[in-house]
């Protein structure tokens, strides 16, 4: 197993053929926090080489002490390689792209299993002979498509023309400000996703066994296999297909809940009030709602809208490719029909740390718009907004009537 490393005290690879041997020198010769780069192209990925490269990196701690990155052949890549990758502290994950033969939809399956672990990838465009101007358009159409997935390292000397090369020149540059954004998002929605399962135990009355959780990224490590066997309750994941419900998976559950929760999954959906219709045939008089959702009036949000820095983020779909923002009102009227009356709990982080942005935001906005800037101020500390729906009181009576005509467990005609 080929483990050469690039040392950048001495500026020099360093050769070494096994997993001791490398965490011996590097335990030995390398201070902490020096980022470690593996030299092999390709880097090898059969799990039983990754588990063996494991037990003795982590035998020296060495996974705490330093960050390593690595070239990859994406097509060897599969979620237990990097998950381990993942665990052994590997930030910087690098791929090489033929220019004659990008092979787009192996890249395309690559940035999906990459993105739930927050890698930095980073693509290297390798030009061998003349490529032909369709394969070169194909890939770039391709690329601007999946922004936020990956940064496009230099490009300078690629192409045969100007114009080629201004047109992934300024790829490359957008890509790394939204794959920067985009890591950002996924570490904070984990930590979002965290506050939303303290405040459901702090929230939920006791009566409740059973929870809906639409979720459009579900499907992610991360939020498959989230611990929940000590809830009170049962809770059943279900993700989003083309920006709408999975109704085949929704169909097979066959039942109603006591809450349903949408994390993060308004702004996705490509029609929300029809999506709503949809959910509410599996829920009851009673059932109560959480929605948990981004505030569009943030700091980063502002910022990243004022520098063209604002992209989609949502799962990529031929049919729907942008963001609905939702803010506090917007949800409200999306519910109206229901009946449901909202309780909402701002999550909010200190302003402090954005104090330069504030400062630039301010210089450009505040001598025109002062009304609407001191308004902004007052709420763009609220990162998160957890709304709470419950039936108005007015409705007790009709619902506790209604309630006896529900079969519990079985999918209704919800209470349109």
């Amino acid at each position: 197993m080929d483990l050469t490393y690039y040392n950048p005290l001495r500026a020099q690879d360093i050769v070494v053929q096994n997993p001791e041997a490398l965490s011996q020198k590097l335990a030995s010769t390398l201070p902490e926090g020096t980022k470690v780069r593996f030299v092999a192209r390709p880097f090898v990925q059969d799990l039983t080489s990754l588990k063996n490269l494991q037990v003795h990196l982590e035998r020296e701690k060495l996974p705490t002490r330093h960050a390593f990155s690595c070239v990859l052949v994406a097509e060897e890549s599969t979620e237990a390689s990097l998950e381990i990758l993942k665990q052994l502290n590997f930030t910087q994950l690098i791929l090489e792209v033929d220019l004659q033969a990008p092979q787009i939809e192996t890249l395309k399956s690559f940035f999906e299993l990459a993105s739930q672990y927050h890698f930095k990838v980073v693509l290297e465009l390798k030009k061998q002979s003349t490529t032909d101007e369709a394969t070169l358009a194909h890939l770039l159409l391709f690329l601007q498509g999946q922004q936020g997935d990956f940064e496009l390292a230099s490009i300078e000397g690629l192409f045969d023309s100007v114009e080629q090369e201004q047109r992934f020149q300024k790829c490359a540059i957008l890509s790394r400000a939204s794959h920067e954004t985009s890591r950002f998002e996924a570490y904070m929605n984990q930590q979002f996703y965290e506050a939303l399962y303290a405040f459901l135990k702090m929230k939920l009355p006791p009566r409740v066994s059973t929870v809906l959780e639409i979720n459009p990224f579900a499907s992610q490590a991360f939020y498959r296999d989230y611990t929940r066997v000590h809830l009170p309750w049962k809770v059943t994941l279900s993700e989003l297909k083309n920006n709408q419900l999975d109704r085949e998976h929704l169909k097979s559950l066959g039942k109603t809940f006591d809450v349903i929760v949408l994390f993060r999954a308004l702004p996705r959906l490509r029609d929300p009030q029809k999506e709503l219709l949809i959910l509410q045939k599996y829920t009851r008089p009673t059932t109560e709602w959480v929605i948990i959702q981004y505030n569009p009036l943030t700091l980063p949000t502002l910022a990243a809208l004022t520098q063209n820095r604002f992209h989609n983020l949502a799962p990529h779909s031929p049919y729907w490719s942008f963001l609905q923002m939702q803010s506090k009102q917007s949800i409200e009227r999306l519910f109206e029909f229901s009946g449901l009356q909202f309780e909402w709990f701002p999550t909010e982080v200190s302003t402090q740390e954005f104090a330069p942005i504030i400062e630039q935001l301010e210089l450009a906005i505040n001598p025109e718009f002062p009304l609407e800037w001191d308004a902004f101020l007052q709420q763009a500390n609220t990162m998160m907004l957890s709304a709470y729906g419950t039936m108005a009181e007015s409705l007790d009576d009709e619902l506790d009537s209604a309630e006896e005509g529900f079969a519990e467990g079985f999918v209704t005609e919800g209470f349109l």
